[in-house]
């Protein structure tokens, strides 16, 4: 579960991370107010759903299933949303920045493979704290940990060839595929990371 009222920003990389390696067309949706309070890091109030029975923000779930909003004053509250387009667009922001990286890749994971809109995503790693998904040639890697957690992973299952150099495109580090065609690789903090073949068209780093 993400509190997005939070704003614990290696969480929120994550969330915003998925839609951009998710098979479709990738949506951040303005609606969620939280969200885009803390992508644009500008003092938007938000929608503050609050349930009838107790005073506490509702903390919504990432999957799952969908929240049965029929006891929140969800509709009653809708007058507090804040105009995005009176914040000024200030794009020297962190998670503009994040966003940007994020577009990049999908548009040289396009240019470099024309049949990525086609490919179906796969899951060569799940664990309770950590999730790696590929899409040929991105390779996402997600996790749960949080600010003060360590994250590792060990993907296989990719069409990486052993010896392939590939760009986390967040940080523009090179790593490389081991001999058995694998990669191992962490993550302090709870940052999500993206690899895309290090030869692609990307012109982020």
């Amino acid at each position: 579960m993400i509190d997005l009222c939070s704003f614990e920003t290696q969480r929120i990389k994550n969330v915003i991370a998925f839609p951009f390696i998710h098979d479709g067309i990738p949506i951040l949706y303005y609606g969620m107010s939280a969200l885009s309070a803390a992508l644009y890091q500008q003092s938007l109030k938000g929608l503050q759903v609050r349930s009838r029975a107790t005073p506490a923000v509702m903390t919504l779930p990432i999957v799952k299933r969908t929240p049965d909003l029929s006891t929140w004053d969800a509709v009653q509250n809708l007058t507090s949303l804040d105009s995005l387009w009176l914040s000024g667009y200030v794009e020297e922001k962190e998670l503009v920045y994040h966003v940007k990286a994020l577009n990049a890749a999908r548009k040289a994971a396009i240019a470099t493979c024309p049949d990525y809109l086609f490919t179906p995503m796969t899951f060569p790693e799940v664990t309770a704290t950590t999730l790696a998904v590929y899409k040929h040639p991105l390779l996402a890697l997600f996790t749960n940990v949080g600010s003060n957690g360590t994250a590792s992973w060990h993907v296989q299952a990719t069409d990486f060839a052993p010896g392939t150099e590939l760009l986390e495109v967040f940080s523009c580090n090179r790593v490389t595929v081991d001999g058995d065609g694998c990669l191992s690789t962490s993550s302090v903090g709870g940052h999500p990371q993206l690899y895309i073949p290090a030869s692609a068209a990307f012109e982020h780093c």
